[in-house]
């Protein structure tokens, strides 16, 4: 009896042997990264746009124009110019990026610094109205359209996310307000991710707004853009005279 017992004691006392933890998943890395170190736009990668812009109207013009969009300082800068005819007509020349290959659900990421009078990445500078600064995938029509956009009138505190899934169709806007700092000030990092059913909009890493009612389903082209306005409720009135900036250090998607 007693050698049973202590048979069973060394057999049911033991302590159990742990379990290992799981491995941490990793991090998806992104598998699209574009900087501008290169000091060029790679025709490989982006298609610099040189047709109408945006904002058309009977009192304003707009174009793209390829000399607008150059590489300084490892940065890319799209410029904006807006001039006034002797008809009063406002002509804006801006400057856009087109990703040559279409993208579908995953993380999208921006670094840049919203239209200003900046003349350097660095510089300071100060919002003018007349301008709309765009992050932002396309699809012809906007059957797939996801945009990051900042005004350049009184509301260039703002960033606007807004999704689409048609011209003619309802879309889904949230403006939100920045906790730290304004738009122009400096480099953010905005960035989306785009899901079945949801997209998630960030903000240097924190989640600041989320749509679930428009959210498109079909491939599209990396946008960035920065073009004239001559209108009060979107942009802001025409600035004549005064060059803008807009600032980008890179860009980069992460599939789902």
């Amino acid at each position: 009896m007693k050698k049973l017992l202590e048979w069973l004691k060394k057999l049911f006392g033991k302590k159990p042997t742990p379990v290992p933890a799981p491995a941490p998943t990793p991090t998806p890395a992104p598998t699209f990264v574009a900087d501008f170190s290169s000091g060029k736009i790679d025709p490989a990668v982006w298609t610099v746009s040189t047709w109408t812009a945006p904002g058309g109207n009977p009192i304003h013009k707009g174009r793209f124009d390829a000399k607008h969009a150059f590489v300084q300082d490892d940065v890319l800068c799209l410029m904006l110019t807006q001039s006034k005819d002797s008809s009063g007509v406002v002509e804006s020349v801006g400057a856009e990026l087109a990703s040559v290959k279409q993208f579908s659900y995953g993380t999208y990421e921006w670094v840049v610094r919203a239209s200003s009078t900046a003349s350097t990445p660095t510089q300071s500078g100060s919002p003018v109205s007349g301008s709309i600064t765009g992050c932002f995938v396309y699809r012809s029509q906007a059957e797939t359209e996801i945009d990051v956009e900042v005004e350049g009138n009184e509301r260039h505190h703002l960033t606007q996310y807004t999704s689409w899934v048609g011209e003619s169709k309802p879309n889904q806007s949230t403006p939100i307000m920045p906790s730290s700092g304004k738009p122009h000030e400096r480099f953010f990092k905005y960035a989306f991710k785009w899901l079945p059913g949801k997209i998630e909009f960030y903000r240097d890493g924190v989640l600041v707004a989320t749509h679930t009612q428009v959210v498109p389903v079909l491939p599209a082209a990396v946008m960035i853009n920065h073009w004239g306005t001559n209108n009060a409720n979107w942009g802001g009135l025409a600035t004549p005279g005064t060059t803008r900036y807009m600032w980008v250090k890179s860009f980069s998607y992460t599939p789902l």
